[in-house]
Formats: structure tokens, sequence, C-alpha cells
């Protein structure tokens, strides 16, 4: 089973899910952005809304292509440039926040393939349970 995630609270401003982490196997889970099946930000995020705006613009420009985009894309971590070169795009911030066990949680962003951006999580090889939340920011600043 590894980790799974589950879809809790969707929001024009937010998206919220449960990830659960057995002690069957491995402790990575990676949330694509494609329009797929859910866990998919592109899935899960609602549309016509500002955080189903970004995902949207990310598949349809399709340029990402670099973890450090990516990284500024989904993570907001303020990198030069940010995302498309604009340090004032909107962009998206996540958290994970413990429910039952506190270490061994992480989170972090990459492309895929095709250069489209994914949220990629670690979890501790333990059973457990966290929240991922990511937020709509419509800038680096806020």
């Amino acid at each position: 089973m590894a980790l799974t995630a589950a879809v809790v609270e969707r929001t024009p401003y937010r998206l919220l899910y449960l990830i659960t982490a057995d002690t069957q196997q491995g402790t990575t889970l990676t949330i694509p952005n494609v329009n797929g099946v859910t866990p998919d930000l592109g899935t899960d995020s609602l549309d016509d809304t500002p955080l189903g705006d970004v995902m949207d613009r990310d598949r349809e420009f399709n340029d990402v292509n670099s973890i450090a985009r990516a990284r500024a894309l989904l993570l907001g971590d303020g990198a030069p440039g940010g995302p498309d070169g604009d340090f004032n795009a909107p962009r998206c911030h996540c958290h994970i926040t413990a429910r039952t066990i506190s270490d061994g949680w992480g989170v972090d962003a990459n492309v895929d393939g095709t250069g489209n951006p994914q949220i990629v999580l670690f979890g501790p090889n333990v059973a457990a349970t966290a929240y991922l939340e990511i937020l709509y920011s419509y800038s680096a600043a806020t």
C-alpha cells in the first residue's frame, strides 16, 4: 500500500489531502498534475478557481521542465524569477502536518517526463497519517 492520498477538502484557494503511510512498502508518493485519476492536482483542484487556474496553466504551457521552476510554482520557495520568469506569478505553498507520527514526513516538487510539475511526498516507514495542504498564493510575497 505504501503512501496513499485522499482528498479531504477542496476550495477555490485550498486543497487538503489526508496522507496515510503503512508499514508494508515504500515511503514515497507522487501526485501528478495531468488531469488523471485522483490523487491528481489537476483533477482534484476546482475548475475556474485561482488554485485550479495555477494547475491548468502548468499543463497548458507544459514548459516547467525544471525542478527549480516546479518548486517555485508548487512550493512557493521564492526561486529567482519565479515560475515562468515572473516573480509575481501566482503559485502554491505546500505544507505537511503530521497527525500521528511527527518524524519522517516531507514534501518536494519535481517534473514528470513531459515537463509537468508534480508533488513528491515522503513518509515514515511506520503506520502514520498526515495532512498535505496546498494553498494558492497570488505571488511570492503573499
